[in-house]
């Protein structure tokens, strides 16, 4: 009983089973598709250059299932990997371009 004062509840997890983030189309525009099990409201992917500079992003929010992220930006194609941002949640992939990436919920 005394413990629950001393104590906070954990915070929710963004991802509860998987996100998974991959590259829908070969040619330019360049897009990118990011699927989850649940609603996860604004998603920003920042699409980066091998120095980690950030050559185009693109918001939207992402409902559960999939979300579509189209670059028109011609720097797109130069880029070598992915920043996404969802509320707190950060996930860095230099490689989310050239295979899908699966991740589970954070900790």
């Amino acid at each position: 009983p005394w413990s629950k004062t001393y104590s906070t509840p954990a915070p929710p997890e963004p991802f509860q089973r998987f996100l998974r983030v991959a590259r829908a189309s070969v040619s330019p525009p360049l897009e990118v598709d990011v699927t989850s099990d649940r609603p996860l409201g604004a998603v920003t992917i920042d699409l980066l250059d091998r120095h980690r500079a950030v050559l185009a992003s693109v918001t939207h929010t992402a409902a559960a299932g999939p979300t579509r992220f189209r670059f028109d930006d011609p720097r797109a194609a130069e880029a070598r990997g992915l920043r996404l941002r969802a509320g707190t949640y950060v996930l860095f992939s230099p490689d989310a371009l050239d295979a899908a990436v699966e991740r589970p919920a954070p900790p």
